[in-house]
């Protein structure tokens, strides 16, 4: 186990830039756990599930930026790289304008068949992000191309900490869900601001024909994935709010985010920082020992901070959100553990796009979307211990499937030397 732990520390860039990822991630999520705190004290669970299902729709449709543009600029080379950046600043226009007059287009629908007018509201205004972001995505690309992932991280994290700071200022004033949905909103010229300011760039004049074919064809099925993986994260709120009401929705919602904290943070740190590294890799061989060394290094130490966050759910839950919520620790505690085969799997999917094969990832994801998908369904009569429970196996059965399918066998002989 010693000797496991010494060949995950000796790529110190790595872990440096992981460590601050995953220390900024802890910030915003910190501010996020005090949003929840005074969210379950300012707002009704009625209140607190409508605004659980408008960032729901905002947060399922943000996803699709995620379209792997980013990630063929990041491994482009030098010779390429100006037709690349333009190719996808033109692409990101168009993108993110259809997603917003989507989600605009949605806010419509609800409000002409339900009458409700809050909810089209919400979705309205996450809606306008949209307007904001491709200016600054050429700017964000470039910038981990360079491998400028701390100063990233802080942009990512001052502007989700500023927005759940003034969401929290807007509730002790303002309660109502508005609260929650326009910090959203007015952190974002923020976040344009500062990308802009780390590697600034404008459009250039491109002699040679823009690669936007060799792009869609890397980015369709990255999109694909990063569709079902946010339907996979947001469709159950949905679902569940249509099933059993805006009140059983916000219980819902608490649990998940308090029970997921630890699987997303450091999920998200991973996926940043692990794909320029594989991309640097001279060959094969290179990657698949980054891999194998990224693999062995989960097993020592997020394993261990999984099962303490699970043996601690009872006592921090309580103390945390108040004595109200402590029958929700079982539902915490068993959450917690859909960290390990979500970071592992991951961690191999991106190898695989490293590789230039997302259509692997695409079809794992599908598969683990709808199983979700079903889980809810077939479990949401039978309370929140039935679903988390239902949720986690789904991950392990099959994640862990996907895992021992897709990574070579090659890969477990592999000598990691100390």
């Amino acid at each position: 186990m010693h000797h496991i732990a010494q060949s995950f520390m000796r790529n110190k860039s790595f872990l440096t830039d992981i460590g601050t990822f995953i220390g900024s991630e802890m910030i915003a999520k910190i501010s996020r756990l005090a949003l929840l705190v005074i969210m379950a004290r300012a707002l009704s669970p009625a209140e607190i599930g409508i605004a659980a299902l408008a960032l729901a729709c905002g947060d399922f449709f943000k996803g699709l930026t995620e379209n792997g543009i980013g990630q063929k600029i990041v491994s482009a080379k030098d010779d390429q790289l100006d037709a690349y950046t333009n190719a996808a600043h033109k692409m990101g226009w168009i993108w993110c304008l259809s997603l917003c007059a989507l989600q605009l287009a949605l806010a419509l629908v609800i409000y002409i068949f339900t009458g409700q007018t809050l909810l089209p509201i919400l979705i309205a205004c996450l809606a306008g992000q949209f307007l904001w972001m491709p200016s600054g995505l050429p700017s964000c690309y470039l910038a981990t191309k360079a491998k400028k992932l701390k100063h990233i991280a802080a942009i990512n994290t001052f502007q989700i900490s500023t927005s759940n700071l003034l969401s929290i200022a807007l509730l002790v004033i303002w309660p109502t869900p508005l609260s929650l949905v326009l910090p959203k909103l007015l952190t974002a010229p923020v976040w344009l601001f500062l990308i802009k300011k780390l590697h600034p760039w404008k459009p250039t004049a491109v002699t040679t024909t823009l690669p936007i074919a060799e792009i869609l064809a890397f980015s369709i099925p990255v999109t694909g994935i990063e569709g079902l993986k946010s339907l996979r994260l947001h469709a159950d709120k949905i679902l569940i709010g249509a099933i059993a009401g805006v009140d059983v929705l916000g219980a819902y919602y608490f649990a998940f985010n308090a029970g997921l904290t630890l699987a997303t943070t450091l999920s998200a740190a991973f996926n940043f920082v692990l794909f320029p590294y594989l991309c640097a890799q001279k060959d094969h061989r290179n990657r698949e020992v980054v891999l194998k060394r990224f693999m062995l290094g989960v097993a020592v130490i997020v394993v261990p901070g999984v099962i303490l966050q699970a043996s601690l759910a009872h006592l921090y839950v309580p103390v945390v959100f108040g004595e109200e919520w402590r029958y929700m620790s079982p539902v915490i505690a068993i959450l917690s553990f859909t960290a390990i085969p979500m970071i592992l799997w991951n961690a191999v999917a991106q190898w695989l796009r490293s590789l230039g094969s997302a259509k692997t990832e695409l079809a794992v994801a599908t598969t683990l979307t709808i199983a979700l998908i079903f889980n809810v369904l077939i479990f949401t009569d039978s309370g929140l211990h039935s679903l988390a429970t239902g949720f986690v196996l789904s991950h392990l059965l099959i994640l862990g499937t996907a895992i021992v399918l897709f990574v070579p066998k090659k890969i477990q002989s592999i000598h990691i030397s100390s």
